[in-house]
């Protein structure tokens, strides 16, 4: 069975990368959601795709990546990422694994942009009806 071709076609962006920070292997929707290039990002240094993250989520990502090859245990967390002048919301759930011998960090990012946008209409909407029962 051709498991490439299964992870390739999950929705969700699914990435492995070694304790060092290069990327070993990431599917289509991880590049989609990138914008890095399937070829050229092997061997790629994780960082390139944390540089089009706004500052304050990178350094929370690289340090969340440096937690679990430390071996600590880490809750999904959402980043907010700009690609072509859109603003997207990404979670990232990811949890250190061994591979031949070596820790390396396996990374599932899902777009929860919608949800996101939900979200802050819903509490726009009840901000609005507290405004206006409190008057």
């Amino acid at each position: 069975m051709n498991y490439e071709k299964i992870i390739n076609m999950l929705p969700d962006g699914m990435a492995v990368i070694k304790a060092d920070g290069i990327i070993l292997y990431a599917n289509r929707a991880f590049l989609r959601g990138t914008g890095l290039d399937g070829e050229s990002a092997k061997g790629r240094s994780y960082l390139e795709v944390l540089d089009r993250l706004p500052i304050e989520d990178k350094e929370a990502a690289k340090e969340s990546f440096e937690r679990r090859i430390r071996g600590e245990s880490m809750a999904p967390y959402v980043v907010k990422m700009s690609r072509q002048g859109r603003e997207r919301f990404i979670e990232i759930n990811a949890t250190r694994i061994e591979l031949d011998g070596e820790a390396a960090d396996l990374a599932i990012t899902r777009d929860v942009t919608e949800r996101k946008q939900a979200e802050e209409q819903a509490r726009e909407e009840r901000d609005f009806a507290r405004s206006i029962i409190a008057t």
